[in-house]
This record gives C-alpha cells, sequence and structure tokens, in this order.
C-alpha cells in the first residue's frame, strides 16, 4: 500500500520564483514551487522522494536464534499486545 500526502503552502510572492524551482524553507526543509501568481507562491513541502518507489538489495549474512529466555518474553510481549488490542 502507497500513501501520498500532498502538504501544499501558500506564501506571498517576493519575485525571483519560477516553477519547478527548488527553494529552502526557513525550517532548513526542501520544498518545490508548484505554482507562481502575481502575489502568491504555492509551495510543495513533501519530502522529495514522496510517491517514488525504493527499491533496496540486501544480502542475508546469518541467522540466529534467540535465547529461551529471551523467545519467552517476546512471546508474553505479544500475548500481552494482543491481548490489549482486542
Amino acid at each position: 500500500m502507497v500513501v501520498c500526502v500532498c502538504v501544499c503552502v501558500c506564501v506571498c510572492s517576493q519575485g525571483g520564483l519560477n516553477k519547478d524551482m527548488i527553494v529552502e524553507l526557513a525550517n532548513g526543509s526542501l520544498a518545490v514551487v508548484v505554482e507562481v501568481a502575481d502575489d502568491v507562491v504555492k509551495l510543495d513541502a513533501n519530502n522529495m522522494m514522496a510517491g517514488k518507489t525504493l527499491v533496496f538489495e540486501l544480502e542475508v549474512l546469518g541467522i540466529a536464534k534467540p535465547p529461551a529466555e529471551d523467545a519467552e518474553g517476546v512471546v508474553a510481549a505479544a500475548a500481552a499486545q494482543n491481548g490489549a488490542a482486542q
């Protein structure tokens, strides 16, 4: 399942901004200029990777069994969590 949320911000036009330009916001994050009007600029402040497909290539180096006491603790925690969720 892919979830995309569009965060758009409107700010007063200061001039010199063009559509598709990447700008840095006061908090240091980046935004893309979506629309420029005479008095308002619409920015998309989503992460630049939003909506992109990521592919990870992994190599499994080994599989270790947890010690018995750790496994029992995990099973007990999962059972407690399932009981609380019902």
